[in-house]
């Protein structure tokens, strides 16, 4: 669907911009977010009451299609 898309444009763009990491954040709440995140390769780093943070570390290589 679309936030695939946009998640793939995301860290392609990342890669060619040779970023180590990204890092995403959300709302307890949303746990469709969260699971996506990690479907994705997403690691949970932080949780806190207000937010959880993901990131994921970038291989600089192939772009993720």
């Amino acid at each position: 669907g679309l936030a695939q898309e946009l998640l793939n444009k995301l860290i392609n763009f990342s890669k060619k911009k040779k970023y180590q990491r990204i890092e995403l954040t959300t709302h307890p709440k949303m746990r469709r977010a969260q699971s996506f995140y990690r479907k994705n390769g997403f690691n949970l780093i932080k949780k806190s009451p207000n937010s959880i943070k993901f990131s994921m570390e970038l291989k600089h290589g192939n772009p993720k299609t």
